[in-house]
C-alpha cells in the first residue's frame, strides 16, 4: 500500500485558491459574460438608432432597476476584463512575474475594479 497522502477526490469548494488563481478564474468568467451580453448591447444600439421611437423605448428601458443591474453587471465584467487583460499584458513583458508581484497586481486589479464599479453605479443611478 502506498504511503502517499495526496487526496483522492478534490473538492474545489473546500480548497483555498491563491489570489492569482481567483483573478484568472474571474477573468475567464468576465469574458464569458461579455460574450453573451455584447449581442444584447448591439441590439439595443441598433434599436436606438433605428428611429426616434426606438430611441425613446431604449431610453425608457434604462429607467428600469433590473435593466440597470444587468447593465452594471455587464460594465463590471467589461471593466474587470479590461484591467485583467492589462495585467496579463504587463506580465507578458516581464512585469509582476514573481509570486509577490502577481499577488500585488491581482489585488490592484480587484481594487481598481471596485472603484470603477462604484463610479459606474453612481453614473447609472
Amino acid at each position: 500500500m502506498s504511503t502517499d497522502k495526496r487526496p483522492v477526490n478534490l473538492n474545489l469548494f473546500t480548497m483555498k485558491f491563491p489570489v492569482m488563481a481567483i483573478a484568472s478564474i474571474l477573468h475567464r468568467i468576465a469574458g464569458f459574460i461579455i460574450f453573451f451580453l455584447i449581442p444584447i448591447c448591439l441590439y439595443l444600439l441598433q434599436h436606438s438608432l433605428s428611429s426616434i421611437i426606438g430611441f425613446s423605448e431604449v431610453q425608457s428601458w434604462f429607467q428600469c432597476v433590473y435593466f440597470k443591474i444587468i447593465m452594471l453587471g455587464f460594465l463590471t465584467a467589461l471593466l474587470y476584463y479590461l484591467l485583467a487583460s492589462i495585467r496579463h499584458f504587463m506580465m507578458d513583458f516581464g512585469f509582476a512575474e514573481s509570486l509577490k508581484g502577481g499577488r500585488i497586481s491581482a489585488w490592484v486589479t480587484f481594487a481598481l475594479t471596485v472603484i470603477g464599479v462604484v463610479l459606474m453605479g453612481y453614473w447609472l443611478w
